[in-house]
C-alpha cells in the first residue's frame, strides 16, 4: 500500500498544485503544518492548510464519481486521449522522504508527481507497470494535473497503465536519476469524503514517452555527536500553552521571554500517527524528520512576529508523558497534561512545504537536559 500518498505528511491529490509550487501544503487529518522558520505565537507552527483541499481542488466532478474500476480499460477499446504529452522541465530533484521518494515537476500550469513507496515500490534500477486501481493501493503512483495556478489545479489523473523503467538511480546525495514513462494512460480522479475515485466519464491523459532526468537527495541521518551550542530552556511561567487543536493534534508551547525578540519551544504530538503518546509511558524522540515524527519536539529561535531566524527538531531525548491530556481518545480541554522532556538534543533544519527536514550545512544545535509540564489543556484561541 503507498503510506506516501495514504499517511505521510507530503500532501493529497488535492494538495498538489500546493505542494509544487511551494506554498503552503495541506495538514488535515491531523497531519503537522508550519514548517521553515515562521512562527505564530499563539499557535506555533500549526497550519491545517485546510482551505487547500477545498472543495475547489475537486471540482464539480465530486459527485458521481466511482471507484477506480478499469471498466474503460476493460472493454478493450481504444482510449481517447483529451489531453497528451507532458514536457519535463531541467534541473529536477528526486527527494527521499522516511516513506519513499518522489519527483515533482512544475512545466507551466500543468505538474507532475511521482511517488516511490518504501513499502512495495521499487528500489533500484528496474522496470514496472503502472496498475489500474485506486490511488491508495499504488507503491509506484503517478499524477498529472492541468490547470493549474499558484492556488490550485482545475484536474487531476492517474497513471492505470504503462511502464516505468528506471535505467540509472544513485541514492546518494547529488547522485543521477534517469528513467523513462512509456505508453502511459492516466484516468481523471477526484477527491471525496473517503478517497480518491475516478471520475465517471472523465477526461483521460495519454503520454507516449517521456525522459525523467534528476539529480537524488536521499534523507538527512541524525548527527552522531551534538554539540550543544546551546543549553536549556528557561520559559515564562504564564506562556506555557496546550493545545487541543481542531485537526487532532497537541500542541504545547512555551516561550522564553515576554516580548520579541524570544525563542519558541513546541512539543507536537500527533495522535493518527504510530508510537505517538497518547498514553502514559516513556517515548523516544527518535525522529527528526517534520514529515513523520509522532511526537516532535521543535525550539523556533529569535521569533519576533510571525517570522524566527532558526528552526531546531530533537532527534534524540525521551519524554515520559504522566498525564495524557486526553478523554474519549481525544486530546480535550480541560484534561490535564503532565510530562517530562529528559535528554533532548535538537539540530537547526529546514522544513519544506511538505515537512520534509534537511539538516543546515554547519547549522547549530541545542540541547535541553530537563523540562517538565504540568497544565491543563485548552481549545484553541477564537
Amino acid at each position: 500500500m503507498n503510506t506516501i500518498w495514504k499517511n505521510n505528511r507530503w500532501m493529497t491529490v488535492a494538495c498538489l498544485a500546493a505542494a509544487l509550487t511551494l506554498t503552503a501544503a495541506c495538514g488535515d487529518d491531523g497531519t503537522p503544518a508550519g514548517g521553515g522558520n515562521n512562527l505564530s505565537e499563539a499557535d506555533v507552527g500549526v497550519d491545517t492548510g485546510e482551505e487547500d483541499v477545498g472543495e475547489e481542488d475537486a471540482g464539480d466532478e465530486d459527485t458521481g464519481t466511482e471507484e477506480d474500476t478499469g471498466t474503460e480499460e476493460d472493454t478493450g477499446e481504444a482510449v481517447a486521449c483529451d489531453l497528451s504529452g507532458f514536457t519535463a522541465p531541467a534541473d529536477l530533484v528526486i527527494d527521499e522522504s522516511a516513506t519513499g521518494w518522489s519527483l515533482f515537476a512544475n512545466a507551466g500550469t500543468q505538474l507532475l508527481s511521482l511517488s516511490i513507496a518504501n513499502d512495495g515500490g521499487l528500489t533500484d534500477v528496474g522496470s514496472v507497470s503502472f496498475e489500474d486501481k485506486p490511488l491508495a493501493e499504488q507503491a509506484n503512483a503517478l499524477v498529472l494535473a492541468d490547470g493549474c495556478s499558484a492556488e490550485r489545479c482545475e484536474s487531476f489523473f492517474l497513471a492505470t497503465s504503462g511502464t516505468l523503467e528506471i535505467s540509472t538511480w544513485s541514492q546518494e546525495p547529488d547522485g543521477r536519476f534517469e528513467a523513462k514513462l512509456l505508453d502511459i494512460e492516466l484516468v481523471e480522479i477526484a477527491e471525496t469524503d473517503t478517497g480518491f475515485t475516478r471520475v465517471t466519464d472523465g477526461m483521460t491523459w495519454c503520454v507516449d514517452s517521456l525522459a525523467l532526468s534528476a539529480s537524488t537527495d536521499p534523507m538527512d541521518t541524525f548527527p552522531t555527536q551534538v554539540t550543544c551550542d546551546h543549553n536549556g530552556f528557561t520559559a515564562v511561567t504564564d506562556a506555557v500553552t496546550a493545545t487541543a487543536t481542531g485537526s487532532g493534534p497537541l500542541i504545547v508551547e512555551a516561550l522564553n521571554a515576554e516580548a520579541a525578540p524570544r525563542d519558541a519551544m513546541s512539543l507536537q504530538i500527533y495522535p493518527s500517527y504510530d508510537g505517538a503518546a497518547v498514553a502514559t509511558g516513556t517515548y523516544n524522540l527518535d525522529d527528526f524528520n517534520y514529515a513523520t515524527c509522532a511526537n516532535c519536539l521543535l525550539v523556533y529561535a529569535g521569533c519576533d512576529g510571525d517570522t524566527c531566524q532558526k528552526t531546531f527538531i530533537a532527534g534524540e531525548g525521551s519524554l515520559e508523558v504522566s498525564s495524557t491530556g486526553m478523554a474519549d481518545d481525544a486530546f480535550t480541554a480541560g484534561e490535564q497534561f503532565t510530562a517530562t522532556l529528559t535528554g533532548a538534543k535538537l539540530v537547526e533544519v529546514e522544513i519544506d512545504s511538505n515537512y520534509d527536514t534537511e539538516l543546515v550545512d554547519g547549522g547549530e544545535s541545542w540541547c535541553i537536559d530537563s523540562f517538565s509540564w504540568d497544565l491543563p489543556v485548552s481549545d484553541p484561541a477564537p
